[in-house]
């Protein structure tokens, strides 16, 4: 081929692609108006955008769902299930358009022909020939079997944007669980951190009148083996931190070891009350009607039966308006053996063709008991659906009821903890006290910080997780969902400080420490994950009640939250039958929201996706 042929190809090639990427580009059926900008939809602001900074220093949790909502793989493939579909609804709006092509040609023909004894019969000529035509094909009438496909192609795009908002619902929940989580690792590196103070001191204080000769050695034993428990515990409480900030840093499409910096969990602000904006039925028949999941089911089915339409009505007839127009070069001669001459000629033609399926093997009676059976499959698919989603919902209001009730306890029992300390501190220092009173009081006030951070996260978990099962997340939740950043404790307050995944950390192995609940966002039925308690308790040498862990609630039917990520190592506790008070040692104790509850500025209608 000459080099004037190459280029002619290639400009041939890149006419045809650039006339392909903007095809790709119009939207003249108009399917694909309802896609939205970015992978988030509208839980992100168009005029905020996704972020693509480093993330700021402390990360509030605003930024953590916006960046998650943008960058996460499975909302992007969300997206993408949308922008593929709508396109599949372009294509089913295109058949009732006619189609038009057009072919051209430019070849050299050559033709040679010998005539056996008969030399001047003989043909042998070579000529340039070229052609070109049109032809139209446009289907009319054919029983509504292109508007059995436009249905099912519209009920499919509706159940991809349905599960592109339940998607987005489930990373929302996901990413603010994990977020919380980490709030609560970092809590728990605080409480550990106290709680080697605590026992640095108390060591010191026993190894001194030990000295004295005013205690037995056997005191002084007892408190460093407490504190060398204490020290174990906080270097496993750093290394969950690091595993919790890791995971939140993958909910945020970066890398585990990206550095983060997430405030510590509150104990003020935004608290629960102890009412709820609805009761349960009423949840649920509302999460039935609007439940994204369960449109998406619906859509799903209503595709399925446009399915079974289509199957059949393509056994019709079919009514087709055709036509055709060509033009050639063809040179032509008057007969065997006589000079070809340079011609040129058409030919068209236009009418009705009329397509009636007479037998195809009882292929498609075959075909129609295949859409049929997936109907109904896609109708027991969307039974299951509902129940599954009204479960979810029963489940994650109690949930939430248990661990509003737990806020309270908790507040109670680190009150009496601190004040427990505090008295028998003062009194150990005064020499009337004994080491055992010490750290016994000394390990209910560790493991009162310890409930207080579980029943605030378990709290942050049961709302969001409720929310998410309402399937009403959405922007404004971003905002009320954001917890303030105090610490809570009041007899010896920690230094302010934020755990960074930069920050050095012994990680010992811990079996669930880093069992977060976005481990299994789709787990149905499911109530909120509970963030794997790392709060790796001490040892508790011959203690009968003064630890009752809080599944001995008397609401642990309701199977709260679990607890969320601690590594606050409660001290050693030696024997003591019952110094230190459990929330279920309270009878008051579910009601002990003190009246300071009605005065904060919580958002009680954010658990449920309402604005006030």
């Amino acid at each position: 081929m000459s080099a004037r042929r190459l280029h002619g190809a290639a400009a041939l090639v890149t006419a045809g692609i650039v006339t392909v990427t903007c095809a790709h580009a119009l939207d003249l059926l108009r399917a694909e108006r309802q896609i939205s900008a970015t992978p988030a939809a509208a839980l992100v602001p168009a005029a905020s955008g996704c972020p693509d900074s480093t993330p700021s220093r402390p990360l509030q949790l605003a930024e953590a769902v916006a960046r998650a909502l943008c960058a996460n793989p499975k909302t992007r493939e969300a997206w993408a299930d949308v922008r593929a579909q709508s396109a599949a609804v372009g294509q089913a709006r295109a058949a009732y358009l006619p189609t038009l092509s057009a072919t051209v040609q430019d070849v050299r023909e050559s033709s040679v022909i010998n005539v056996r004894g008969q030399p001047t019969l003989d043909t042998n000529y070579a000529a340039m020939v070229k052609s070109g035509g049109v032809s139209l094909n446009w289907l009319l009438f054919d029983f509504g079997a292109r508007e059995a496909a436009l249905d099912s192609a519209n009920a499919l795009l509706t159940a991809a944007q349905a599960t592109q908002d339940a998607t987005l619902q489930r990373v929302f929940a996901t990413v603010a669980k994990d977020y919380y989580a980490a709030q609560a690792a970092v809590s728990a590196v605080q409480a550990a951190d106290d709680v080697e103070r605590m026992t640095r001191e108390s060591m010191t204080a026993a190894q001194a009148q030990a000295d004295h000769g005013v205690a037995p050695i056997s005191d002084a034993l007892q408190a460093q083996t407490q504190h060398e428990e204490a020290v174990y515990s906080q270097a496993k409480a750093k290394g969950d931190a690091q595993a919790a900030l890791g995971l939140l840093a993958t909910d945020m499409a970066l890398q585990p070891n990206q550095p983060l910096d997430v405030p510590a969990v509150t104990s003020h602000g935004n608290l629960p009350a102890k009412d709820f904006a609805a009761t349960a039925k009423q949840m649920i028949e509302a999460v039935i009607a609007a439940h994204p999941a369960i449109k998406a089911a619906q859509a799903q089915y209503a595709a399925a039966l446009a399915k079974v339409r289509q199957t059949r009505d393509l056994g019709l007839p079919s009514i087709k308006l055709v036509g055709s127009y060509n033009r050639n070069t063809q040179p032509e001669s008057a007969g065997l053996g006589l000079p070809t001459y340079p011609a040129s000629g058409h030919e068209a033609y236009i009418g009705i063709l009329i397509n009636i399926p007479l037998f195809e093997g009882w292929a498609r009676n075959y075909q129609i008991d295949q859409a049929q059976a997936e109907a109904e499959r896609q109708q027991d698919v969307l039974d299951d659906t509902v129940q599954q989603v009204a479960l979810d919902v029963w489940t994650s209001y109690h949930a939430l009821s248990t661990a509003t009730q737990n806020v309270g306890n908790s507040e109670h029992l680190l009150d009496i903890a601190e004040q427990a300390y505090e008295a028998a501190r003062q009194r150990y220092d005064k020499g009337v006290g004994s080491i055992l009173e010490l750290l016994n009081t000394q390990a209910g006030l560790a493991n009162a910080r310890q409930r207080r951070i579980q029943a605030l996260t378990s709290w942050n978990f049961a709302r969001v997780d409720l929310a998410s099962k309402l399937g009403r997340l959405d922007a404004d939740d971003i905002t009320s969902l954001q917890p303030p950043v105090v610490y809570g404790s009041k007899a010896a307050p920690p230094p302010a400080r934020a755990a960074s995944s930069t920050a050095p950390a012994t990680q010992p192995q811990s079996p669930a420490s880093n069992a977060t609940p976005a481990s299994a966002p789709d787990a149905a039925a499911q109530p909120p994950a509970q963030p794997a308690s790392s709060t790796a308790s001490a040892p508790q040498p011959q203690s009968t009640a003064s630890d009752a862990t809080p599944a001995s609630a008397p609401d642990a039917a309701a199977q709260p939250p679990a607890q969320p990520a601690s590594s606050a190592a409660p001290a050693p506790q030696p024997q003591s039958p019952a110094s230190d008070a459990t929330p279920a040692s309270a009878p008051d104790a579910a009601a002990s929201t003190s009246s300071a509850d009605n005065d904060r500025g919580h958002n009680r209608r954010a658990a449920f996706g309402q604005s006030d």
